[in-house]
């Protein structure tokens, strides 16, 4: 039939040609506008296609973010795995992907001179924060932060080449030697002179599961190919196919690129160098050193137009396909320890707990790439509990401990600090609240016009007074303080607290004056001991007394021959006692700097100090814990004036009992003896550690540890702390945070709150040193109150408390009542 028609068609054709060409002239002039306006259309589509696709591109990479990544110490291989399979996940919707493109980002190394450095750079529609955890979760312990530069210099010969890969890219590259291949391209990196750069480009884009398609389909090809000669079996009936053995590894490679996610990748080399040799040169070898991937597949170098355009600009037009493992090969972080140049990471940060309070007492904000604007706090109940505070010089120690206190200022909370250099207690004058000026209470021997009062034998309870008096000294003096110094300041301070107005001032007048001891011992025979402690004083032969009082005596006028600490310890009667300012929410700031005290006086004014403290809360006993205020004791330099009598352990122990909390800061552990360091560790359950030695770091590894290494603890960044948190009394896991800047300071500030606490609670250093002076010459008739009758006892030892309590009311009148009281002429000694 179909035949019949042809032939019936030909004959027509013959007969008649001119039919059919007015036919086919009718059928091209209805026909040929259509096919004009359809290949119009598809022009005009795949030209705005082509430019839409260029403008996205173009866009993409004009605006975007450079992250500067810090390798760790030991990078782990599977790292760039891990990461790389996780930035597939940028791939978008296919919507997205048709009107916005996909983006892509950029894995760069760049080397300047002696520098080698990690950049990523990433498109603006990937999300802050995205790449980073997704570099400091592959590789723990990296940082990676936002913000880089370009090292290439300037008036220097660029030269850029294009990496290619040698056959189809449905074969794998090599995987080179060894499972770190990619040290040997940086170590063609290294060695660059001054004014030289080099750069490693890697462009990736994550593609869809049509290019796995595409693999799949090469595999099928090859299969299909593979197949030999049809041959005769063994009994001539069956034909048997034998492929071939080479093609059967190729199909597995491919199979094998395939079951991985895809990314069409390409690579750039540059090298700029003085003169063009050189970077020809350098660009050689850089390139070459890419030949340790050589395997089924490998690089090419190709000439690229407008190289260092496309280098900065960061595009990716059209690429190869590349597998994460393959990915992972030329585009990871290496061990910071095996390149020279090569900047390593510091310390890796951890995440703080979620039961971690962010008000109360702050200590910072948050490191860690996923929460780096969480506030990190320890709760009031919980800083009872102490804090341990470790860092060497210059870490951030002192903007903590600054921060801590204005908070207690800003919130009423009582506390007290013990500063051994001064800047401490600048910082927070300068810095301090409204109308906390009221309240604060400042101790500087550097003042030269007001001094503060320290009554060192004052508050209640004689034996507890006097042996945290002595006990002070002991510490202080531990190598030189025997038995009978240890007998005789003991005695001292027992017949003082009897004498109404006087102080430790008077102890060389006490052991040297013998007319004035006798009348002292004449008016306190009725007290227990003491009198036959003067009566066999007495009794000592002249020489043997100056030996026994003569080490007593030295360590004494180190202090008292001072000026500064004189009119501090002095005072028998100060303007308001530690009590009565804790218990209103004050603030106490003790500067005490060793260049002007000393170190012994330094570390006495300070070791009285806390002694004072320790006895104003311990008369919180008698109150229910709810109504007890809370006080926080700063000391700096810790192992200086924690210098109780009784065990630290049992201060640290028992202090939380009477709301006292103490934060105790010092630089490394060798400062502090061993009993010390045992008592912190049990006892202090919030400790912050600063960038300590690798020593220290050891040893401090145990309270962090799995969170955090001893290398962390060793290399953190200034301002930057390691912190095991109290959380509702128990242990939570351990964190990194930074320190908040402290404020601008006011110099004006610090000058009138310098103004109110002088006006507050000091007297003026002239007319102490009158006082001392009028009393120590007049010892008879100002200090000794009337010689009792036989049916009365002496001065009682509440005596010296009821003068204290006279401070609240008229202080002048008590000081006449009892000058008043002394004012008669003393009774003969044979009386």
């Amino acid at each position: 039939m179909v035949e019949e028609q042809l032939s019936r068609w030909i004959t027509s054709v013959i007969e008649n040609p001119e039919g059919l060409r007015a036919d086919a002239f009718i059928w091209l002039r209805q026909t040929v506008p259509w096919l004009l306006a359809t290949a119009a259309g598809v022009t005009i589509t795949i030209g705005l296609s082509t430019i839409a696709r260029l403008g996205r591109n173009r866009i993409g990479s004009s605006h975007g973010r450079s992250i500067s990544i810090l390798p760790p110490v030991e990078s782990d291989p599977k790292g760039g795995l891990a990461f790389w399979m996780g930035l597939h996940s940028l791939l978008r919707p296919r919507i997205a992907r048709s009107l916005f493109g996909q983006p892509h980002v950029c894995w760069e190394v760049r080397a300047a001179g002696e520098q080698i450095s990690f950049v990523l750079w990433v498109p603006s529609s990937v999300p802050p924060g995205l790449v980073e955890r997704a570099v400091e979760a592959a590789w723990p312990g990296s940082h990676a932060t936002a913000g880089s530069t370009n090292p290439a210099p300037g008036r220097c010969r660029t030269e850029v080449t294009a990496l290619t890969l040698a056959n189809d890219d449905w074969f794998p590259i090599g995987s080179g030697p060894t499972n770190d291949s990619f040290r040997l391209v940086l170590a063609a990196m290294t060695g660059l002179e001054s004014e030289e750069s080099a750069t490693v480009q890697v462009l990736a884009r994550p593609t869809t599961s049509k290019s796995r398609g595409r693999l799949l389909g090469a595999a099928k090809r090859l299969r299909v190919n593979s197949r030999g000669q049809a041959h005769n079996g063994a009994s001539g009936h069956h034909l048997r196919v034998v492929p071939d053995p080479a093609a059967e590894s190729d199909i597995r490679a491919v199979l094998e690129k395939a079951s991985s996610p895809l990314f069409e990748c390409l690579v750039r080399v540059s090298a700029s160098s003085p003169t063009g040799q050189q970077a020809r040169g350098r660009l050689h070898a850089l390139a070459g050193s890419f030949a340790v991937f050589e395997g089924r597949n490998g690089f090419r170098r190709r000439r690229i137009l407008c190289g260092s355009r496309a280098l900065a600009d960061h595009r990716l037009a059209k690429g190869y396909l590349l597998s994460v493992p393959e990915l992972a090969e030329i585009a990871t972080l290496q061990s910071a320890g095996t390149v020279p140049g090569l900047e390593v990471a510091g310390a890796r940060t951890a995440p703080p707990s979620s039961m971690l309070p962010t008000s109360g007492k702050v200590l910072g904000r948050a490191d860690h790439p996923s929460l780096r604007e969480r506030v990190v706090a320890i709760s009031v109940p919980d800083a009872r509990h102490h804090l341990h505070l470790i860092g060497e010089t210059g870490t951030g120690k002192s903007t903590l401990m600054a921060q801590m206190v204005l908070q207690d200022a800003a919130n009423s909370r009582a506390a007290v600090v013990i500063d051994p250099k001064g800047d401490l207690v600048e910082s927070i004058i300068e810095r301090l609240p409204p109308g906390a000026e009221e309240r604060t209470c400042l101790i500087d021997p550097d003042d030269p016009d007001f001094a503060v009062g320290l009554d060192l034998l004052g508050g209640g309870g004689d034996d507890l007074v006097v042996e945290q008096a002595v006990g002070v000294f002991r510490r202080i003096f531990e190598p030189w303080w025997g038995p009978r110094t240890d007998d005789i300041m003991r005695a001292c301070c027992l017949t003082l607290r009897h004498i109404p107005g006087a102080t430790v001032t008077e102890i060389p007048l006490l052991l040297t004056n013998p007319d004035w001891r006798r009348e002292v011992n004449f008016r306190l025979r009725h007290v227990v001991g003491l009198s036959d402690f003067w009566t066999w004083y007495d009794k000592l032969p002249e020489r043997l007394r100056n030996e026994q009082i003569s080490g007593l005596l030295n360590k004494l006028r180190a202090v008292l021959l001072r000026g500064p600490s004189r009119v501090i310890i002095g005072q028998p009667r100060p303007r308001r006692s530690f009590e009565t300012l804790l218990e209103r929410g004050g603030l106490i700031l003790v500067r005490i700097p060793k260049g002007t005290l000393g170190d012994e006086t330094s570390r006495l004014l300070g070791g009285f100090v806390v002694a004072r403290v320790w006895q104003a809360c311990m008369k919180r006993i008698g109150l229910p814990d709810d109504m007890r205020p809370d006080t926080t004791l700063y000391v700096d330099e810790m192992h200086n004036y924690m210098s109780l009598p009784r065990s630290f352990e049992d201060l640290l122990a028992e202090a939380r009992g009477y709301h006292l909390s103490l934060v105790l800061a010092h630089q490394h552990m060798g400062q502090l003896p061993r009993d010390m360091r045992e008592a912190l560790g049990a006892n202090a359950r919030t400790k912050v550690t600063f960038a300590v030695s690798p020593e220290d770091a050891h040893q401090l590894e145990r309270h962090y540890s799995p969170d955090l290494s001893a290398h962390d603890l060793s290399h953190l960044a200034a301002f930057q702390a390691a912190c095991r948190p109290s959380i509702n009394g128990g242990h939570g896991r351990a964190f990194t945070f930074k320190t908040v800047p402290l404020a601008e300071g006011s110099e004006d500030r610090a000058t009138r709150v310098r103004r109110r606490s002088a006006e507050l609670f000091a007297v003026s250093r002239q007319q102490v040193e009158e006082n001392i002076r009028s009393r120590q010459r007049n010892a008879t008739t100002q200090l000794l109150p009337a010689k009792p009758t036989d049916g009365q006892r002496g001065s009682g030892p509440n005596q010296h408390g009821a003068h204290h309590d006279a401070q609240y009311g008229d202080q002048h009148g008590a000081q006449r009542r009892l000058r008043g009281e002394a004012s008669h002429k003393p009774v003969p000694e044979e009386a």
